[in-house]
């Protein structure tokens, strides 16, 4: 059994049936005001290139992590250069059972998902997590599809597994796929995610972050630099910046 997963992911495309081909965006964004007056230096908003580095830090309900990714940075009309950034993300400690409307549904109505796990092309997964019916629950009179169990079997490998992280693709017999972010409805319990906070231009050094107080500590390698620098981030830092991207369905509109 699955109670979460999240899965980090570049933008890619996802083929739905009788509904042609549609753009998704990358798993997390940089959206720093910065970004518009040094385009050339901080790079652009998208990310790619993720990977998880060190293990987690689990403190007062939040589990930190630290990742790795680039993003292409160079004037108009120059060639991109990658750029390194370090990711800090919290994500909630206990796992909910993942739950949204999603209206009416049909008899035999399938799950499915782009599997980045299990398909070799990335840009466009050929393989894809399928829940059929009896995977998941769904409330008739309310609309109310819910996943105990993000996996459709209940025991063995982490596989044929819904990542929280990604839009669903709702399949129902004899209509045309339809594409949902159940971050975007109203009163969803999917994401995990609670916050994300960007480093321009340094690696993650390994490990776990450090969490103590309200703070939590992330070692970083300054790119082109032999220097190595301890980061500190408060465990909440959208109450000492407001404006700090806190979360998730902006990030797919």
């Amino acid at each position: 059994m699955c109670v979460s997963r999240y899965e980090l992911y570049q933008a890619y495309s996802i083929v739905l049936n009788q509904s042609g081909t549609v753009p998704a965006l990358s798993v997390l964004n940089d959206y720093d005001s910065n970004l518009q007056a040094n385009f050339s230096l901080l790079g652009q908003t998208a990310m790619q290139s993720f990977e998880i580095k060190g293990g987690p830090s689990i403190r007062n309900g939040q589990v930190f992590v630290t990742a790795s990714a680039v993003k292409p940075a160079g004037a108009p009309g120059t060639s991109p250069t990658a750029i390194p950034v370090t990711i800090v993300m919290a994500f909630n400690a206990e796992p909910q059972t993942p739950t949204f409307v999603v209206g009416n549904l049909a008899d035999g109505t399938e799950i499915l998902q782009p599997d980045f796990a299990r398909s070799t092309q990335i840009l466009s997964p050929e393989n894809q997590t399928v829940l059929a019916s009896g995977s998941y629950t769904y409330d008739s009179t309310s609309g109310v599809i819910s996943f105990p169990n993000l996996m459709s079997n209940s025991q063995g490998q982490i596989q044929n597994c819904l990542s929280l992280s990604q839009p669903i693709i709702i399949r129902q017999p004899g209509s045309a796929d339809t594409l949902l972010y159940p971050d975007a409805v109203g009163g969803a319990v999917w994401n995990p995610l609670q916050w994300f906070y960007v480093l321009d231009g340094m690696y993650p050094s390994g490990g776990a972050p450090v969490v103590t107080g309200n703070s939590v500590f992330v070692s970083c390698d300054v790119q082109r630099s032999d220097s190595r620098k301890p980061i500190a981030r408060g465990t909440e830092p959208t109450l000492a910046q407001p404006t700090l991207d806190a979360g998730y369905p902006e990030r797919h509109r």
